[in-house]
């Protein structure tokens, strides 16, 4: 009788969980007219988190926000290529409006138009009354970051790295239309893999 001795298997080490994502976007490229703002990024951003974009001054950081609500569709001659979805949902399908993507993700912009009447937490919080919302004690607290990724999905874009460091747990690195790195704020802001990170960062360009 043949005696076969099984070989004993290491355990598997632990998954890392994978964070409930909200927008999934592939392959994307978005040009304005021969110009190329957005070179073939692809990345996840996860849910009832804060995202930063941070790098410096025309590297696609605002083209790839707008992408998220198809604002740039609104510059003339713009071309998009790759894929967006919402909750996997395609943002760019045939079958869904503009209109209706741009009431579910909304967008304060760098340089603000306030409306001259509302004060400015009154502005933060319009897009929710135009919605139906009335109830003050929800209103009031929206206006709290914290209190908001509780419930929604932030992305924002920043030339501050303080405030990035604070305020989000995710950063994107964008430079010249690329996605450098991407990562947990942490990590990027104080072990990036990256130098071109590392430099941005600390301030050595940009």
């Amino acid at each position: 009788m043949e005696r076969v001795e099984q070989k004993s298997e290491s355990p598997s080490p632990p998954e890392e969980t994978t964070p409930a994502r909200t927008f999934e976007v592939k392959n994307l490229s978005i040009w304005y007219g021969e110009k190329r703002a957005i070179d073939n990024v692809t990345m996840d951003v996860a849910s009832n988190a804060v995202t930063a974009i941070i790098g410096p001054s025309g590297c696609g950081k605002s083209t790839f926000l707008r992408a998220l609500n198809r604002m740039h569709e609104l510059t003339p001659k713009t071309r998009m290529e790759g894929t967006v979805l919402l909750h996997d949902e395609d943002l760019y399908s045939s079958t869904v409006d503009a209109a209706i993507v741009r009431r579910r993700v909304g967008m304060i912009f760098q340089k603000s138009n306030p409306f001259p009447t509302m004060t400015i937490g009154e502005n933060v919080i319009v897009g929710l009354r135009l919605n139906g919302v009335r109830n003050q004690k929800f209103l009031n607290e929206r206006l709290e970051i914290y209190e908001l990724k509780a419930k929604y999905t932030i992305v924002t874009v920043t030339h501050n790295m303080q405030q990035a460091g604070r305020i989000s747990d995710y950063t994107a690195f964008f430079y010249l239309g690329r996605l450098i790195e991407f990562g947990p704020t942490t990590r990027i802001f104080t072990n990036p893999t990256e130098k071109q990170t590392e430099d941005y960062i600390t301030g050595r360009f940009g």
